[in-house]
């Protein structure tokens, strides 16, 4: 329910070309369920000069100039269509990925040719144009996209569709997009992009574009990031990235490599990737390869390296599919644990905890039905003063049951003696993985735990309550029953 009020003014010469004016004045009104009380636009364009138009927008919403060799139904056109181009051009590419797993049906020699229907031969142009959007809010409003904040748009835009250019750098203090827990916010953004060879005839083969974002700081969902940068090259089938960004103040991510697409697949080649965890880096010695495909990735080649501490990947990996990832962790320092996971400085019983920790993590699966098994064993395990000895633990979940095997050894020396204490069974346990879960643990318990001789004080650092008990306990329990009564 618009109510406003129109008036123009025009000059046209045949020889000199024309120059029009028009004003937009808005009483209370209505758009998209939104209400406001007033607004004023006013539109100028010049082209009494054959090689230079002008074209001027003032508005509360935002201010738009656009100077050089255009007319508006050019700049419109080849606008429209180039965004048109990289957006189905983008989505084509994911869309046409083939499968990395044989046992999944190939696609990729079958795929559909990547083209854009639209009108024929645009007049080409040639101008700079520089945009001051005062609110993003009213601006969501008009394209039905949930959008906060301000920014400006200074940039070129030269050719045809045929053979586009498109150069601009957005900056603003802050904008965000989506609801607060599900979208994402920018503060302090800078981006410059320059995107060559934009064309509807062979997209892929011509467009050559570069892409810098940095940001001060950013929050998407619920993780907050900070110090962001962000550089992409691409030229036809190859292209580059660096990128660098700290995440919830405390995980510092580095990655700067190349990529090759071939037959559906991209190849990822990583010659330096960093986890830094406060003081703590682990970053690669050798090479880092991945694929990515229509399933996600593939880790061909991972290892991340601090010292004596390595970690290594192998398998696949799909966020949203099936898995078959395989994680292993060597030499891994205990104490590193609360660089890693901050919550767990709040936790009183992981205060000063040691060991060196070896083991491996398979995730097979969908976050509907997720496979997982953790082998871990921990040499030299202490909390604080008090010194453990080895600490192996064996777990495994799938459909909604959770297998333990956990054994510990305050001498180690002899790996076939009884275990001082042993724990292990089956409890029913709800993995939730996905937003759709909503399954309350059923089924029932078995658990059982042997005792031949552990020191009671050795429990002092866990359980506060038994602090001044000393003595050994030897003894076999069960657990058994249902969630509901054990």
């Amino acid at each position: 329910d618009l109510s406003f009020k129109l008036s123009g003014s025009g000059l046209w010469q045949d020889k000199s070309g024309m120059r029009t004016n028009a004003a937009l004045s808005f009483s209370q009104s209505s758009f998209n369920n939104e209400k406001f009380d007033s607004g004023e636009a006013r539109v100028s364009f010049d082209d009494e000069e054959a090689s230079s138009s002008q074209f001027l927008l003032k508005s509360d919403i935002a201010d738009l100039s656009i100077r050089g060799a255009f007319t508006p139904a050019s700049f419109l056109s080849n606008v429209s269509t180039g965004v048109e181009i990289l957006s189905k051009g983008i989505a084509h590419r994911i869309k046409n990925l083939d499968s990395l797993r044989s046992f999944l049906p190939f696609q990729f020699r079958t795929a559909s040719k990547f083209q854009v229907s639209g009108a024929g031969k645009m007049t080409p142009l040639a101008a700079q144009f520089s945009a001051r959007i005062h609110n993003l809010y009213a601006l969501g409003v008009a394209v039905h996209e949930p959008l906060h904040g301000a920014c400006t748009i200074e940039g070129r835009i030269e050719g045809d569709v045929d053979s586009l250019r498109f150069s601009a750098e957005v900056m603003s203090a802050g904008f965000s997009y989506g609801a607060p827990l599900t979208g994402f916010s920018m503060s302090g953004f800078r981006a410059v992009a320059d995107l060559a060879g934009i064309s509807r005839l062979n997209f892929f083969e011509s467009f050559n574009g570069t892409l810098d974002v940095q940001s001060r700081h950013g929050v998407i969902g619920k993780t907050n990031l900070s110090g962001i940068r962000a550089g992409i090259r691409s030229n036809g089938a190859e292209g580059a990235f660096d990128v660098s960004v700290l995440v919830d103040s405390t995980t510092h991510v580095e990655m700067l490599g190349t990529t090759v697409y071939r037959e559906g697949i991209y190849q990822l080649n990583m010659e330096r990737v960093k986890l830094g965890f406060g003081t703590t880096d682990y970053e690669n010695a050798d090479p880092v390869s991945l694929l990515l495909g229509q399933d996600g990735f593939q880790f061909k080649s991972f290892s991340l390296r601090r010292e004596t501490e390595e970690i290594t990947a192998s398998g696949y990996f799909h966020p949203a599919g099936v898995s078959d990832l395989d994680v292993s962790v060597k030499g891994f320092l205990l104490n590193n644990l609360q660089q890693m996971i901050p919550q767990t400085r709040q936790i009183a019983s992981l205060q000063g905890i040691g060991g060196i920790v070896s083991g491996r993590f398979l995730v097979r699966g969908d976050v509907e039905h997720p496979n997982i098994s953790v082998d871990l064993v921990v040499d030299g395990f202490r909390s604080r003063e008090t010194v453990f000895g080895q600490v192996e633990t064996r777990l495994s979940y799938f459909e909604h049951l959770l297998n333990v095997y956990t054994s510990y050894r305050y001498n180690a020396v002899d790996p076939n003696a009884v275990p001082d204490m042993q724990l292990s069974g089956t409890i029913p346990y709800e993995l939730s993985l996905s937003a759709s879960h909503n399954h309350s643990p059923k089924g029932r318990i078995d658990l059982k735990l042997q005792s031949r001789g552990m020191r009671l004080d050795l429990l002092s650092p866990f359980l506060p309550v038994v602090s001044n008990v000393s003595g050994f306990l030897s003894c076999d329990m069960k657990m058994m029953g249902t969630v509901d009564a054990p």
